[in-house]
């Protein structure tokens, strides 16, 4: 791509006049949970946890923390372990007596939390669950085993408030990974809604959005962007509508791919590529626009939606792109001078 006068972006005032017509609401990232599934390892998802009758009484095989396979208690002790990477105490009997012994050393309450152990006491036996999602209608999803006497992987919605929730170690709202000094978000685990990207985590400065971060989360809302976000990985979110914010320079291939939800996208002036397949998929996009005349725009026809509106500046890698593929094109000048005709 060539290099384009950057004098243009000197017109501040006409950069925010069409801001304004364009921004109501910013950003979405988010819902709520972890996406694994029934990962109970072999041998005891199958056959190893078969109970059998022997001198008198049915005997079980055991976990790595002592509880009967495919029973509630083990799939929640290995779901711990997986998901929160935590290790269930030892000792803790039948699902009926986990709340009360747990009590002991953690917090037993009502309040839902994804990764939270739903319990439920009564019973000779009781009954336990691991919480994946919170969810805005006043439900959880758990995940379990043995529900109904199955010994199977079960996943349900259950109400919130119909069960007490043991906290070992839940999991907390964004998941990162320490990455060249800072904090890449690589999970989203809240309850959606308009969900603000924090700039720290643990003292580490946000930088980045990794690879499918927020990617199968639904109804997502965010409205204040942090300002300190470098990089947005490939396959990172699904969306209904979001501002890059300042400090991007990057958005990765396939970084929105299949958000067919998404209706408008601003690329702000310090994103400097944006990847192949990039909104590949985005069905629902209306608008894009790009506030840099410089941003490269991956070559292929897959990078922007046929049916997207492009807006940028006159004689700019935008309008190029524009014009190569066929996409119907606004430049600013244009539609800011046409704003004021009409008033």
């Amino acid at each position: 791509m060539k290099n384009y006068n950057r004098a243009a972006t000197g017109l501040l005032v006409v950069l925010l006049a069409v801001s304004i017509l364009f921004i109501g609401t910013i950003p979405a990232l988010a819902e709520i949970g972890i996406n694994v599934g029934d990962n109970y390892p072999e041998p005891w998802r199958s056959g190893g946890g078969t109970p059998y009758y022997k001198d008198g009484i049915f005997q079980f095989n055991y976990d790595s923390w002592g509880y009967a396979v495919q029973n509630c208690t083990s799939w929640v002790a290995w779901a711990l372990h997986d998901r929160n990477g935590f290790e269930t105490p030892r000792g803790l009997g039948n699902a009926s007596t986990w709340g009360i012994k747990a009590k002991e050393n953690y917090k037993v309450d009502n309040t839902p939390a994804v990764g939270a152990v739903a319990w439920w006491p009564s019973g000779e036996f009781g009954h336990v669950a691991w919480v994946k999602s919170v969810n805005r209608d006043g439900t959880v999803t758990i995940e379990e085993y043995n529900y109904n006497w199955s010994g199977r992987y079960n996943r349900r919605d259950i109400q919130a408030n119909s069960v007490q929730y043991i906290h070992f170690k839940d999991i907390p709202e964004f998941i990162y990974t320490k990455i060249n000094g800072g904090a890449e978000i690589t999970g989203y685990t809240g309850n959606g809604g308009a969900v603000k990207i924090p700039r720290k985590l643990d003292g580490l400065t946000v930088t980045s959005i990794g690879n499918n971060a927020f990617n199968g989360y639904r109804n997502t809302h965010s409205d204040e962007p942090t300002g300190t976000v470098t990089s947005i990985g490939n396959n990172a979110v699904i969306i209904t509508s979001i501002a890059i914010p300042d400090g991007v320079t990057s958005i990765g291939d396939a970084a929105f791919a299949y958000c067919r939800n998404l209706t408008t996208m601003f690329i702000l002036s310090e994103v400097t590529s944006v990847g192949r397949m990039a909104f590949y998929g985005c069905s629902g996009l209306e608008n894009i626009v790009f506030f840099s005349p410089d941003t490269s725009i991956y070559d292929e026809e897959y990078t922007i939606p046929a049916t997207t509106n492009i807006i940028g500046w006159p004689w700019s890698t935008a309008s190029d792109y524009a014009a190569k593929y066929g996409r119907t094109f606004e430049d600013f000048i244009s539609k800011f001078v046409k704003s004021l005709l009409k008033k």
